[in-house]
């Protein structure tokens, strides 16, 4: 066994395609990932695994991984400049001092978040993501 300190340590099988490991979490991140677990029909083991594993497929640092990110970026950076175009006659600042006189105070991508999650929530189509639900206080 090697141990690495603060919790973690991890045991090498006799075979190479597993290790074991040992975690220290928070009582509150450990209920959270019982209950997706048990959301996701997997065991603890397999939520925390498919979580990490997921983690790393989203950093695809060869030439073709950074250059896919960059169109997604370019395209992305396109469809926010045409939806600005789209809505410049909205009265965005309007709109933020009225939630400002409601003590509600935000600056303009907080405002356009705002609505839109109105939107969306009054027509159903909004699901809070489990930090949402919850709260992450204590990890």
């Amino acid at each position: 066994m090697v141990v690495f300190g603060a919790g973690w340590s991890f045991t090498v099988g006799t075979d190479d395609k597993e290790v074991r490991i040992t975690l220290r979490l928070s009582a509150l991140l450990h209920s959270m990932l019982v209950e997706e677990a048990a959301e996701n029909s997997r065991s603890l083991n397999g939520e925390i695994s498919s979580r990490l594993t997921s983690s790393f497929r989203m950093l695809d640092l060869t030439d073709e991984g950074i250059v896919a990110a960059l169109r997604n970026v370019t395209a992305l950076t396109d469809g926010l400049f045409n939806m600005m175009m789209y809505y410049r006659d909205v009265d965005l600042d309007g709109f933020i001092a009225d939630q400002s006189k409601e003590g509600n105070v935000m600056e303009k991508t907080e405002a356009v978040e705002y609505i839109l999650r109105e939107y969306l929530s009054e027509r159903g189509y909004v699901v809070e993501p489990p930090d949402r639900r919850r709260g992450l206080e204590g990890l």
